[in-house]
């Protein structure tokens, strides 16, 4: 079978790309499997030969190029990671131009999602699942808001993030090698941005160290590359952490580390802090599916991700923005080495559902499932309902509002009485039945079948009877 997927992909320093990495390895390893990548560029660096196509994420053209050559390929079926900001144009709207021009089944992996389907972020995200044969849902919170985005639910599958084990790793070699094993190691890796919270941890630092001064902590990763406040953001935690005194008690690692430097450093830490700040996003994160993995005890804010893995005691939940939360919780970890025994192993045994084989039988199962299909296409315009939500909506709830006032028989009919005459109107004018009395309105009124042929009865009586009584006054 052959499998093109679309995302960034290593020597690019992208989480998704690692994602993508690691996936088409373990779908390589299945036999009979070719896969190829497609990857959006934005540099110039080498490519591993495995990179059969290179689309620059800003130039449009390159879209359509690469639509036509994999139209014009062997590739089966094409699997594209979608995250905010992979994809030139607004909100990423380039990729509608490449998928609506494909002529392959097409399986799409949303990443992160917005809570609500509201806004020109959420019209992207609605073309692309009515064109694709399947969307993969990343965790079970993205899974169950996903129809609101138009994914039906019968082509909407929950497949969790893969991560590698680090069972052949030596821990205690690890950690005399980094020269820690006489410390307790906290550890947060990943891209850094202003969301990352790292400042928080910084801030948090002093008390636990007036307590417990063999603390360490590991900030593993650079600014984020396409985050224009990454670097200010870096510069900022390093003045932090001198004015705090911390330069024996925090290390950074700004240097890109390789998924096996970046396991060695997990495998050797003792705790993992996700001090992340951004709750509009629903999206899995890597780093807590590395962590639990590899059996971390994991401290973490309640984004909808961690608490759907920890909040069942697993893990450790702070609030978001909680510098006290953070020194408490650290320094109960450090100080009570069972309860940090216990919480590993809680992550160890949750993390055996992120073992990378068992995603990648997934993903080739749903591969295998869309090749088989005749091309699913929507229209590759931009919905307009999710930029209208807020006014749909609303015209939707006085359209119920007045459904429901009909049923209880108010509303649609009023009673005006006027003296003596009684009328049953109709609202708009359109139609109007009198009871008593002559309507005034418009013209376009009139009178029901029923009270015009009651009217008329009535009239010929009265004349008959006026007829008779002349007749009889004459004789």
């Amino acid at each position: 079978m052959n499998i093109l997927m679309l995302s960034t992909y290593p020597p690019r320093r992208c989480g998704v790309g690692e994602f993508a990495y690691d996936l088409a390895n373990h779908l390589m390893l299945k036999g009979q499997m070719n896969v190829g990548i497609a990857a959006l560029v934005t540099d110039s660096l080498p490519y591993p030969p495995e990179v059969v196509i290179k689309i620059r994420r800003d130039e449009l053209q390159d879209y359509y190029n690469a639509a036509n050559a994999i139209n014009a390929s062997r590739w089966d079926v094409v699997v594209i990671q979608h995250e905010f900001g992979l994809y030139g144009g607004q909100d990423g709207a380039w990729v509608i131009e490449l998928i609506a021009n494909l002529k392959k089944p097409i399986v799409t992996v949303l990443h992160t999602l917005d809570f609500a389907p509201i806004g020109p972020r959420a019209s992207v995200v609605n073309r692309i699942v009515s064109m694709s044969n399947y969307v993969v849902a990343t965790t079970a919170h993205a899974k169950s808001i996903l129809p609101g985005f138009g994914a039906p639910p019968e082509r909407t599958i929950h497949i969790p993030l893969g991560a590698p084990d680090n069972a052949s790793m030596d821990r205690n070699a690890l950690r005399a090698a980094y020269g820690v094993h006489n410390r307790v190691v906290a550890l947060t890796f990943g891209l850094l941005n202003p969301n990352k919270g790292v400042d928080l941890v910084l801030s948090a630092l002093p008390s636990v160290i007036a307590a417990h001064p063999d603390i360490l902590y590991w900030v593993v990763g650079g600014p984020h590359p396409d985050n224009p406040e990454a670097e200010g953001y870096f510069r900022a935690l390093v003045a932090r952490t001198s004015e705090l005194g911390l330069d024996s008690h925090v290390q950074f690692m700004p240097e890109f580390q390789s998924q096996q430097d970046l396991l060695q450093r997990l495998t050797a830490a003792d705790i993992y802090i996700n001090p992340h700040w951004d709750v509009s996003l629903v999206f899995a994160s890597g780093t807590l599916t590395h962590a639990t993995r590899t059996g971390k005890a994991i401290m973490s804010t309640p984004t909808s991700y961690a608490q759907e893995l920890y909040g069942d005691g697993t893990g450790l939940l702070f609030p978001f923005g909680d510098v006290s939360a953070i020194a408490g919780q650290l320094s109960g970890l450090i100080s009570d080495a069972p309860a940090r025994g216990l919480f590993s192993s809680r992550a160890f045994n949750k993390g055996l559902i992120f073992e990378s084989n068992r995603i990648a039988d997934g993903y080739l199962q749903l591969a295998k499932l869309a090749s088989s299909e005749s091309l699913r296409r929507g229209s590759a315009e931009l919905a307009p309902f999710a930029e209208q939500e807020d006014e749909r909506g609303a015209k939707r709830r006085r359209r119920r509002s007045r459904r429901l006032a009909r049923r209880r028989g108010k509303g649609r009919r009023r009673l005006i009485v006027r003296g003596r005459k009684r009328r049953l109107l109709r609202r708009g004018g359109r139609k109007l039945r009198l009871r008593r009395g002559k309507l005034k309105g418009n013209g376009r009124a009139r009178r029901s079948s029923r009270v015009v042929k009651r009217s008329r009865r009535a009239r010929s009586s009265r004349v008959r009877t006026a007829v008779s009584r002349r007749g009889r006054k004459r004789k």
